[in-house]
């Protein structure tokens, strides 16, 4: 059986609070911890608890909740009425999904299907959390969590984590390297470039953006692979252009 999940739901117009509120309530397998207002009364909750869901306003006075995302680890469902910060919403690694105003409650659920599948995968992760890999001279062990992407450079891969500023330089070619990889966790998105799942953003017509902004290439012949992979998680890939 499937534990509750605990939502708050943040947004200073409390109309829409309390809008959005009721939806929760009227949800099964969610339970309501409250709403609020002002976001900095929920913060000292947040961050006692990071598994509560947040729904949360972008565009408040007190602060955005683009800023308030830094302040918590909690996964995120922005609301917004702009469609323009869809994008921005995306550069920060908590965040799911993001509803536009009025919401609807279909996808609503559809939001929270997201939670659940990421929910899932959690309990798929492969028991070794880590790569193992020979560089140069040395044995390196790298958590799979702690890779943003892996890029073919000639005869060696560049592995791109989120600690390092430079990358991990292999003598292993990128096929051999994808092969290391669990498929649960990362995708092939080029011919040059492997990516964690759990790290994009934000997908257009051919190119891919990480958490923290950063773009990469989506090639032509893997994008109907990359759509159905990334739909084990959660994200269901709507091509813009």
């Amino acid at each position: 059986m499937m534990m509750n999940i605990k939502v708050i739901v943040i947004d200073d117009e409390i109309q829409e609070a309390q809008y959005l509120a009721d939806i929760v309530k009227e949800t099964n397998e969610l339970e309501l911890i409250g709403y609020y207002i002002n976001p900095f009364e929920a913060l000292p909750l947040l961050q006692s608890d990071s598994d509560i869901v947040v729904f949360l306003d972008v565009n408040m006075n007190e602060i955005s909740g683009i800023n308030f995302t830094k302040l918590i680890s909690n996964r995120v469902i922005f609301t917004t009425a702009y469609k323009e910060f869809a994008i921005d919403s995306y550069e920060y690694e908590n965040t799911v999904d993001y509803l536009l105003k009025p919401i609807n409650r279909e996808r609503f659920l559809k939001a929270i299907n997201k939670i659940r599948k990421l929910e899932k995968l959690e309990k798929i992760i492969p028991d070794q959390d880590y790569l193992t890999l020979e560089s140069k001279d040395q044995h390196l062990v790298i958590d799979y969590g702690s890779i943003n992407y892996i890029r073919a450079s000639g005869h060696s891969t560049l592995i791109y984590t989120v600690a390092v500023k430079e990358p991990v330089i292999t003598i292993f070619n990128l096929k051999k390297i994808e092969e290391m990889l669990p498929t649960s966790i990362f995708i092939r998105i080029h011919k040059q470039y492997i990516v964690n799942k759990l790290k994009v953003g934000h997908t257009s017509r051919d190119k891919i953006m990480l958490f923290g902004g950063i773009w990469l290439p989506l090639g032509n012949a893997y994008v109907e692979s990359y759509i159905d992979s990334m739909a084990t998680i959660g994200k269901t890939i709507e091509i813009s252009k």
